[in-house]
């Protein structure tokens, strides 16, 4: 089941790379854009792709980011799943099942980032080489390629495209061919969050596990 495969592509994202492919203009640029961007929301489309092209799994949904490490994530259709982080702890509420798992976010660190979006820039740098896209053999200066430092995560390749100072959509390829790609919309830079905001109280009688 791949229900909450993008927050933990993109909200928990960013990670490893080799060092010779940097590209330190990209990351001075990559820093002149993530600097001011403290919180971000949007309305997201997800559509994940298997190595044939074939559609597997397309879910819509609401992302709220707040750097440092906080994040929320909540699909509406079609499944109905909340995902919350204060930056240490990481809440997941499947409504359908009435349960919740709770564990903490140093679990889901290496499962691709748990920067990017939501990260510090010495972070991000610290997992991902980081290059500009390229287009006629020239520099687009508002999409980031990030490769993963280590070698054997699923996770091989990510893109970003911003405009305006914020993420419009995010591309991740993986070691199992599938091409996953989140368009963002309705797009809010900055908007005013309460901290509570990312924390989860489930509802009566909903069974909670926690993770070790």
């Amino acid at each position: 089941m791949l229900k909450y495969s993008f927050l933990i592509v993109c909200c928990i994202a960013l990670g490893f790379i080799h060092p010779a492919f940097a590209d330190r203009s990209a990351e001075a640029e990559l820093t002149s854009i993530l600097q001011p961007l403290k919180r971000f929301s949007a309305k997201f489309r997800q559509r994940i792709e298997n190595q044939q092209g074939e559609l597997v799994e397309e879910v819509e949904g609401r992302i709220v980011i707040s750097r440092p490490g906080r994040a929320y994530w909540k699909t509406e259709n079609p499944y109905a799943q909340t995902i919350v982080s204060d930056g240490e702890t990481l809440w997941r509420y499947d409504a359908d099942l009435e349960q919740l798992t709770v564990g903490s976010m140093q679990r889901y660190s290496d499962a691709i980032t748990t920067t990017l979006l939501g990260g510090e820039m010495q972070d991000i740098k610290r997992h991902f080489a980081i290059e500009y896209g390229m287009k006629k053999n020239r520099p687009q200066k508002n999409l980031f390629i990030f490769h993963p430092r280590e070698k054997n995560g699923i996770i091989q390749r990510v893109e970003i495209r911003f405009r305006r100072g914020v993420p419009v959509s995010l591309r991740s390829y993986n070691s199992l061919g599938h091409l996953t790609t989140v368009l963002f919309r309705r797009t809010k830079k900055n908007p005013r969050i309460d901290p509570d905001f990312f924390r989860f109280d489930p509802p009566p009688n909903t069974d909670v596990i926690f993770e070790e």
